[in-house]
């Protein structure tokens, strides 16, 4: 009898353990979406020539690319999560309305797997990027 009442007060608490643990995770993964894009939408940026741009380009797709994955992964929850996946749709909107990034992000899709994170993603809030979907 006391182990099934130990057990009932328990399993609550152990919820409660999986939830902060899924919230501060997410908390983390946001943090470094923030960081790492910033860093790429600097180097883009910083570049003039066209060689430049597109591998500065590549580099910032690889970043959402991941960011995608972490999203798809469902490793973005809470509040976070929802700040982190808007701006994930903020860049790639910023990348549509530019004609220059949106070249370098067709040119950077090789094959039909390219970048499928992010196709996935853009799926997901397919109202918003009609040309990346159709890259």
């Amino acid at each position: 009898m006391a182990a099934s009442v130990a057990a009932i007060v328990a399993l609550p608490y152990a919820a409660y353990q999986v939830r902060q643990a899924r919230i501060n995770a997410s908390a983390t993964a946001a943090a470094t979406i923030f960081s790492n894009i910033k860093l790429r939408i600097d180097e883009v940026a910083a570049h003039d020539s066209e060689q430049g741009l597109y591998e500065a380009t590549c580099g910032l797709l690889n970043e959402i690319e991941f960011s995608c994955s972490l999203y798809l992964d469902s490793q973005l929850g809470g509040h976070t999560g929802k700040i982190a996946t808007e701006f994930i749709k903020d860049i790639l909107a910023s990348i549509e309305r530019n004609d220059k990034l949106l070249g370098c992000t067709v040119r950077a899709i090789h094959k039909p797997h390219t970048f499928e994170c992010i196709k996935q993603f853009c799926r997901k809030h397919k109202n918003d990027w009609k040309p990346l979907n159709a890259a």
